[in-house]
């Protein structure tokens, strides 16, 4: 075995580049939040392969003085605190001193800044580690970091990075949570000089329609609940509107975007007898929290956080959920097109059914008003009490067909027993959980 001895500084700088910056997200995310915390208003960011080849991020906030320039690509140098105290109520995005070193350590880096209280601009550059002298530069407020050829000097990283196309995914996903979670800063951003996003500086409300799309907020429910310390304000996707996908999930803690357990298990719990299985609840919340009682120390890239008392957290966001929820009780639940398919087949004769006209499907009597209710149906009708083929009843476009819009079991306690191919129904039995005022176990 080898003596033990220090390892060179350009070696440490480029081992928390490992873990600091994982790939072109992560850098652009460390800069973002950098300017963030200096008061910007205006950020534009500019792209090039995919966030590799060129991470262009220019601010108006405070700007840095001549005399700080070396400190701030310097490893653990910060502004952000100076005790130990601090630490205990952290009230800014970055505080570690590590992300704009650790960038420098494995990429081209140049800074320039201009201070509010200064007449000029300072510039200074980094080569793969290698701090340049601060040279003056033209600029007129704030700060711009340009990050060129990102794992120049590491081939071993460089490697497995994805395609341009995937690389820029993640930057845009990295964009669009900092977006969210700060919606009063105006934001620009483009890609191979294509302009992707321009966002003006607006409310909660306003930002998420334009980044989540007008739907998301139409279909979701307001959360506005306060407690002693915390509050949690944002929506909720109705149940009735949830998919499959989990690309609607945004939490954020005192601007901060995270990803906890306890909080993820709150809102779980929350969906819980409202959702079925399948589906995925889509969220946009903020909470906010007294800094002294969450811990934002406990992860390198601070996705993680730790509350004084989760438990208290945890109850205060299932409920609140749960409230916003509430109000959507009477709403069709979402479950899967096989129940669908089992509630229609077993709730009313045909003789009893409802003719909507508009049906799609080719052949079926429905799709014209009949003159006499008691007029049989057409075989292929997907309104029968049992439907030979699923297929059928899917390819059924009419959103008013009484089918589709009958009212089914509760899905979390009364599961339709029935097989779509069978001439038999079994009633389910009632169960005590069952909530469903129309439902027709009762």
């Amino acid at each position: 075995m080898h003596a033990i001895r220090p390892l060179p500084d350009q070696l440490i700088n480029q081992i928390a580049a490992g873990e600091v910056v994982e790939r072109p997200a992560a850098a652009l995310k460390e800069l973002l939040e950098n300017s963030l915390d200096a008061g910007a208003t205006q950020i534009d960011i500019d792209l090039a392969g995919g966030g590799v080849k060129l991470i262009r991020v220019a601010d108006d906030g405070m700007g840095i003085d001549r005399e700080d320039l070396v400190f701030a690509v310097a490893r653990h140098a910060t502004s952000k605190i100076s005790s130990a105290s601090d630490l205990e109520a952290i009230g800014t995005l970055g505080f570690r001193g590590e992300a704009l070193a650790s960038i420098a350590a494995v990429s081209r880096l140049a800074l320039t800044s201009r201070s509010r209280t200064k007449p000029h601009a300072w510039r200074i550059e980094v080569d793969g580690g290698e701090v340049g002298a601060p040279q003056p530069a033209a600029l007129a407020s704030g700060t711009t970091v340009t990050v060129q050829e990102l794992y120049f000097n590491t081939p071993a990283r460089r490697k497995f990075l994805r395609t341009d196309a995937t690389e820029f995914g993640h930057c845009e996903e990295a964009f669009r949570r900092i977006a969210l979670s700060h919606p009063d800063t105006g934001f620009t951003m483009q890609h191979n000089a294509s302009v992707r996003y321009r966002l003006l500086a607006q409310g909660r409300r306003a930002r998420v329609d334009a980044l989540l799309g007008d739907e998301f907020a139409a279909q979701a429910a307001y959360v506005d609940e306060h407690g002693p310390g915390l509050s949690l304000a944002g929506w909720v996707v109705r149940p009735a509107y949830a998919t499959s996908a989990r690309d609607a999930q945004y939490l954020f803690v005192n601007g901060r975007f995270v990803r906890d357990r306890v909080l993820a298990h709150a809102l779980r719990e929350a969906y819980r007898d409202v959702l079925h299985h399948e589906r995925q609840p889509a969220y946009a919340l903020w909470l906010t929290i007294e800094p002294r009682i969450v811990d934002v120390n406990v992860h390198p890239a601070k996705a993680e956080v730790r509350f004084r008392d989760s438990g208290a957290v945890h109850q205060f966001v299932r409920h609140a959920v749960e409230k916003s929820l509430a109000s959507t009780a009477a709403e069709q639940p979402a479950v899967s097109a096989s129940e669908r398919l089992g509630v229609a087949a077993a709730r009313v004769p045909p003789s009893r059914r409802a003719f909507t006209p508009g049906c799609s499907v080719t052949g079926c009597r429905c799709s014209t008003k009949l003159s006499e209710p008691s007029e049989p149906m057409d075989p292929t009708c997907p309104t029968l009490a049992i439907i030979r083929s699923a297929s059928l009843w899917r390819s059924c476009m009419e959103s008013s067909c009484s089918l589709k819009t009958a009212t089914g079991w509760c899905w979390s306690t009364c599961m339709p027993r029935t097989n779509a191919s069978s001439t038999s129904v079994s009633r389910p039995r009632l169960t005590a959980r069952c909530r469903c005022s129309r439902c027709w176990c009762r």
